[in-house]
């Protein structure tokens, strides 16, 4: 298995540079991307009656999400880690086998949605840094509301991603009939029921914010 490892390893590091580049690509053209590798491969074993046997086996890596462009260097050598575990386990259900050759990589990738209704979203590197965001874990519609009772309340950063700590004082935030997750233009009346400002900014690419929401 270590050449055949060796193999891989040369093969992804000669890859890196492309395949980041393409995937940084792909998030410049449409913002938050899933995607996978697969790698198609040559393996070869000599056979019983002294002959040869050759497979083609594909590698399919896990499914990365990338939000902004910063994660993306710590995601591909992620992926070809779980490349690895799967050549592995390949020569270990059959013994004898060496690999031939490496026809190539291929590089699947989709626009991700990641605002769903109850979805939370693990925060950029370059935001977890900064310790100044609150990422609240909810599996609810309330994304919102569980923010707007955490800045009400001040409540400490290193408990706030706790929906628990929220739930009690839900009442203490009014929406007259606004349905959750509340859409963008519904917020004037969240901020007038709960004399308050709301801003909505998104982040793109590195740092790079921009403002979808801005309270006057």
């Amino acid at each position: 298995m270590e050449n055949n490892k060796e193999y891989f390893l040369l093969f992804f590091e000669e890859i890196t540079p492309q395949l980041e580049e393409k995937i940084e690509e792909e998030i410049r053209e449409k913002g938050a991307v899933k995607w996978y590798g697969v790698v198609k491969a040559v393996f070869k074993r000599e056979s019983e009656d002294g002959g040869e046997e050759r497979v083609t086996p594909y590698f399919r890596s896990n499914v990365q999400i990338e939000l902004v462009g910063d994660t993306v260097v710590d995601h591909v050598p992620a992926s070809f880690t779980k490349i690895l575990e799967a050549v592995d386990e390949f020569i270990r259900r059959g013994s004898g086998w060496i690999l031939d050759k490496i026809f190539h990589f291929q590089l699947c990738v989709a626009k991700y949605q990641p605002l769903r209704a109850s979805s939370y979203i693990i925060l950029p590197k370059m935001l977890v840094d900064k310790k100044a965001v609150l990422n609240i874990q909810n599996e609810d519609r309330k994304c919102l509301v569980w923010c707007l009772i955490a800045h009400k309340l001040n409540i400490l950063a290193h408990v706030s991603f706790r929906v628990s700590h929220f739930t009690p004082h839900e009442q203490e935030i009014k929406l007259d009939g606004v349905e959750s997750p509340v859409p963008l233009n519904k917020i004037p009346i969240v901020e007038r029921l709960n004399n308050l400002r709301i801003n909505v900014l998104a982040t793109r690419r590195r740092r790079c914010f921009h403002s979808m929401f801005p309270s006057v």
